[in-house]
């Protein structure tokens, strides 16, 4: 990745983000029981709180703090065969710090479909726009990625999900990575999520605490 240090932020010029098709994956889900052992995957909307390291390639390597909010937009099916079709919108902010020296901030929109193939099954597309700005001893460079992510959810073990994607950013430059993350499905008061990021030169470790409201 590559990010230009200039005294004042570039302008930017926001893309329409783009429409998304099939499949699905959801983001942030939490579990009702059906009976005392198993759980159901079910689209989940409200709050969630990161936790995470940020790095990008000999550039900034540092830790911070997100918040995010994910909201349901409407039913695109609620056909009980073949699995129900949800679309959604989310808005997240991360701050991240390296010591004294830079700041790191990023900003997302993103619009995604969620479709659930089965109680242990999700699948997702989402189309995204993030603002990246990096300031280092008060200059500042930026950045606008168009984001396409792919990917799905398993309940592969009793109150455990592993959630996996591909991601692709359209910036300066083209990059496409993965992301994967342990996920749980039942908790009394809220759910977590622990996982890894990696597009291009841009890495994260991330842990994740969702609300159950």
């Amino acid at each position: 990745m590559q990010i230009t240090i200039k005294n004042q932020p570039g302008k930017l010029s926001f893309k329409p983000i783009l429409a998304t098709l099939l499949l699905v994956f959801s983001s942030i889900s939490y579990a009702d029981e059906i009976d005392e052992t198993d759980s159901v995957l079910q689209f989940h909307e409200g709050f969630s709180v990161d936790f995470q390291t940020a790095k990008i390639k000999d550039v900034f390597d540092g830790k911070g703090v997100g918040i995010n909010y994910q909201a349901s937009l409407g039913k695109l099916s609620k056909d009980q065969l073949n699995g129900k079709v949800d679309l959604y919108g989310r808005l997240q902010h991360q701050i991240n710090k390296d010591g004294d020296k830079a700041n790191l901030t990023q900003t997302e929109i993103t619009l995604g479909v969620n479709w659930a193939y089965s109680d242990k099954a999700h699948f997702y597309i989402e189309s995204a726009l993030m603002k990246q700005q990096l300031d280092i001893n008060n200059h500042v460079g930026s950045q606008t990625f168009d984001i396409t992510r792919v990917g799905g959810k398993y309940n592969f073990y009793k109150d455990f999900v592993l959630n996996t994607a591909l991601e692709h950013r359209d910036a300066l430059k083209s990059e496409t990575g993965y992301k994967f993350a342990l996920e749980t499905t039942k908790a009394k008061y809220a759910l977590f999520s622990a996982g890894y990021l990696s597009v291009g030169n841009n890495q994260s470790l991330f842990f994740t605490v969702v609300s159950k409201f």
